[in-house]
């Protein structure tokens, strides 16, 4: 506007312009590389004027460094954020150089758990923590280099710095950090999941005299490691449970939604028995019961049980077996095995389901941190690519500071700055 005072855009702050002796104005938005209006910036003149031709590329310089400082400042602070969540993730996650193979950045999990500092670290390779690394392993790492993998699984040992060890499940993909070509290492500690599986397979020779066990052992544990889909997991469990438990009639699993216990799989049941206990309300019946106890229970003869239901008793249920499914801290669900013959089962057999459960619930827990593992990685890709784009900015800003400090001549400094950008 080369005249404030008889602009109409300015008729409603004319007045405050003119008491600072401001004649003419000159404004040009800021618009960052994402097409978003950032500001404004303005030259303003003690006289009625257009800018001369040095002035408008002036102000167009200033413009673009002025995009570049704001887009600059979101990015540090967005990668700061990013940086936040990384570094206070669950999981162990590793950053390395895919040519030296040096840890460049290593979060406060892995750090707390293996008992070495950032500093120590990064004098470190992968193999410094896996002492039974074979020579071959950063050759497997090639298709990730070459594009055959997008992402590859590891399982090995690491090793703490006070000579400790513990087993580990690594994903591993390429990617870029700070303008270098890296490998990310999203890595999860086993040692719980390994101890229940240690702990597994002492109750499994505990109860090794009795074959049907073995197989429904077998046939759960497999179904838990070969899939995440737990309708899938649940369903082999009841078949093999079915099969294989004397004196079984039926089987049936009910998970927590809300206030109601929902059927998730079953074997042995009527038709119009699942149309009539698929959703049982809160707090009803033998199911129920097992769920706010959070306890195992074996009821040898229902003709003394006050917890089941009219369904069950219809259906010709004497005796039944219940236990509870955990995940962490709280009861989610429970698993019953029901018999139309009074003690049926025995001691041996509820330590059974037990072991089952527990497999149960870890198939709970491993798809939970399925899914977990997919955020974070979702969280990392997205962290690294603005941590990318902050470098871009960065060099630009330098090319123009460099050129700013090398020349008072004020033409070569807009040439070098418009040629940068």
């Amino acid at each position: 506007m080369t005249d404030i005072g008889s602009d109409p855009l300015w008729d409603d702050y004319r007045h405050l312009a003119l008491e600072h002796s401001l004649k003419a104005c000159w404004s040009i938005p800021i618009i960052s590389s994402e097409d978003r209006v950032l500001g404004t910036f303005a030259m303003y003149y003690e006289e009625p004027r257009p800018p001369v031709p040095g002035e408008l590329v002036l102000v167009d310089t200033a413009v673009r460094l002025a995009t570049v400082a704001i887009e600059r400042t979101n990015a540090q602070e967005m990668a700061a954020h990013f940086a936040e969540i990384l570094e206070e993730a669950i999981n162990e996650i590793y950053i390395f150089d895919a040519g030296n193979f040096m840890f460049l950045q290593v979060n406060k999990g892995a750090r707390d758990n293996l008992g070495y500092t950032l500093e120590e670290l990064r004098d470190m390779t992968p193999e410094d923590l896996n002492p039974g690394l074979t020579p071959d392993f950063f050759r497997k790492l090639e298709p990730l280099v070459y594009g055959g993998r997008e992402k590859m699984r590891f399982t090995c040992v690491h090793q703490r710095k006070d000579g400790t060890k513990y087993p580990v499940d690594a994903y591993i993909q390429l990617s870029n950090y700070k303008g270098l070509r890296v490998f990310v290492a999203n890595v999860i500690d086993m040692t719980d999941l390994k101890k229940t599986e240690e702990e597994l397979k002492q109750h499994v020779e505990q109860l090794s005299k009795k074959s049907r066990y073995e197989s429904i052992i077998r046939a759960v544990t497999e179904s838990v490691h070969r899939s995440l889909d737990l309708g899938g997991v649940f369903d082999n469990a009841v078949d093999a449970l079915n099969r294989n438990v004397e004196g079984a009639t039926n089987v049936v699993i009910f998970m927590v939604e809300g206030t109601d216990a929902v059927m998730k799989a079953n074997r042995g049941h009527a038709d119009w028995y699942v149309k009539r206990v698929k959703r049982v309300p809160y707090p009803i019946g033998a199911t129920w019961k097992t769920i706010l106890d959070r306890k195992a229970r074996y009821v040898s003869d229902t003709d003394l049980d006050d917890t089941i239901g009219p369904a069950g008793k219809e259906f010709g249920t004497r005796s039944y077996l219940s236990m509870p499914i955990w995940s962490g801290n709280q009861t989610v669900g429970c698993i019953h095995i029901h018999s139309q013959e009074k003690n049926a089962f025995s001691v041996e057999d509820l330590d059974m389901l037990q072991i089952v459960a527990r497999q149960l619930e870890a198939a709970i827990n491993n798809a939970k941190q399925a899914e977990a593992l997919r955020k974070s990685e979702e969280d990392i890709k997205q962290k690294l690519g603005e941590l990318s784009k902050k470098k871009r900015y960065e060099e630009i800003l330098s090319a123009i500071t460099r050129s700013v400090h090398s020349s008072i001549n004020l033409d070569q400094v807009m040439k070098n700055a418009v040629d940068t950008m």
